[in-house]
């Protein structure tokens, strides 16, 4: 799809991606954040989410 389109942010512009784990309670932490050039191409983005996964997995 257009990506740059859809998100109604110019090609070359600089968008900031960030991830957070969310938990029971309503809280939050943040993971991990990169700044992305918008582009006309589909892009896969990748983060190491093994240690929230293990923690999940544990029930904590």
């Amino acid at each position: 799809g257009d990506t740059a389109g859809t998100l109604g942010t110019a090609q070359g512009a600089e968008q900031r991606v960030e991830l957070y784990q969310g938990f029971g309670n309503s809280s939050w932490r943040f993971l991990h954040g990169r700044s992305v050039r918008v582009t006309a191409e589909d892009e896969w983005l990748w983060f190491d989410v093994t240690d929230s996964v293990r923690q999940w997995l544990r029930g904590s």
